[in-house]
């Protein structure tokens, strides 16, 4: 059995969501704030100015915190959404195939529920979590160490430090001052956001509805045969094994026999 926890990575990404979308969002002080009273014109417009730059700066940081712990919420929960998805679809588990899927990688998990050859469509929200988690998560995740060795520099005489990477350092985190600003974030958001349908329609919808239920997933062949029937019988079918389900679970958290 696998302890179904999705709702609460679930939460845990989008607290950090919500908060990013605060922070970047957040009203800048009006033209007055800063300055002193009395002051001449000038001086009250270069302390506004002041003011509205640190309050933006300030803002944008802590947005860039609160987006690089909302992108790695995201992939934790992903690899744990991908292993509860794969048992409901109610396809049976060969001897070793559970302790390999909680061994794979999230891509090589995405494949496991996803129809091959992917659409389109599919192919470019994969091609951008790539993207992501090349340029974002890892270096974030693994102590600033990029992939393409972004990370090293070389001393070059009369210039000094340059990357290792040069060539591609545009494409680095590092390149801009601040490694992840309001337009990254949403573009994360999309992603993830596209990336969240496609797991929850089509074939998945059965499989999401579980999920989302609190079931926790036995991969026996005698469960995976019930939740294959459930879902033949559509959301009906689905929402009568939860409720079930949710009144065994009750009798053993409460000692009920």
């Amino acid at each position: 059995m696998i302890i179904n926890r999705f709702a609460e990575f679930d939460e845990r990404y989008r607290f950090h969501r919500a908060l990013a979308d605060a922070a970047y969002h957040r009203p800048m002080p009006s033209d007055e704030d800063g300055a002193e009273a009395g002051t001449d014109r000038t001086k009250r417009l270069g302390a506004s100015l002041t003011s509205r730059i640190n309050a933006r700066l300030s803002a944008d940081r802590e947005g860039f915190f609160h987006s690089t712990a909302m992108i790695d919420a995201y992939f934790s929960s992903l690899e744990h959404r991908l292993v509860l998805l794969r048992v409901f679809t109610g396809r049976p588990f060969a001897e070793g195939d559970m302790l390999a899927l909680l061994g794979m990688k999230w891509g090589d998990k995405l494949k496991t529920v996803l129809t091959a050859p992917f659409s389109n469509e599919t192919s470019d929200i994969l091609g951008r979590m790539r993207r992501i988690k090349e340029r974002i998560r890892n270096p974030f995740a693994h102590g600033g160490v990029e992939n393409d060795n972004g990370s090293l520099f070389f001393r070059l005489p009369s210039i000094g430090a340059v990357p290792a990477n040069f060539s591609q350092f545009g494409q680095s985190v590092r390149f801009s001052m601040l490694p992840v600003d309001a337009e990254g974030h949403a573009e994360s958001c999309e992603t993830f956001d596209a990336l969240d349908q496609l797991l929850s329609t089509g074939a998945l919808a059965g499989p999401d509805q579980f999920m989302r239920g609190g079931v926790d997933p036995v991969f026996d062949a005698e469960h995976c045969a019930e939740y294959a029937e459930a879902i033949a019988e559509g959301p009906v079918g689905i929402d009568a094994y939860i409720d079930g389900w949710s009144d065994q679970w009750e009798r053993h958290v409460n000692m009920d026999y």
